[in-house]
C-alpha cells in the first residue's frame, strides 16, 4: 500500500491497459459512419480508402470489419438493405 501510494498517489494502482493500441480513434469511428451513411452502399475497400485519405492511417478491410460489428449493426449485408429500402437522392 505505501508503494502504490508513493507511486501511484493512490492506494489502488491504475488498471493495466493490455494489447495493441487502437488504430480507429473515436473521432475516426464517427466520421466513418457519418461516410457511411452519406453513401450506403460503400465497400469495405471504399472505407479504407476514405480512412487513408482523410486521417491518413491504412488499415484493412478486416479491422474495418471488427470496427463495425464491434459498433452494431453495420454490415456489409445491413449497408446494401439500407441501400436497397433508402430511396437514393437525384
Amino acid at each position: 500500500m505505501k508503494r502504490n501510494l508513493k507511486l501511484y498517489a493512490s492506494v489502488i494502482p491504475p488498471p493495466l491497459r493490455r494489447g495493441i493500441a487502437r488504430k480507429i480513434d473515436e473521432a475516426m469511428k464517427d466520421s466513418l459512419l457519418d461516410y457511411i451513411d452519406l453513401r450506403t452502399t460503400v465497400y469495405f475497400d471504399g472505407m479504407c480508402l476514405y480512412l487513408l485519405d482523410d486521417f491518413g492511417i491504412a488499415v484493412s478491410i478486416y479491422t474495418v470489419a471488427r470496427m463495425l460489428k464491434g459498433r452494431g449493426g453495420h454490415t456489409r449485408k445491413s449497408v446494401y438493405l439500407a441501400s436497397l429500402i433508402t430511396p437514393a437522392n437525384p
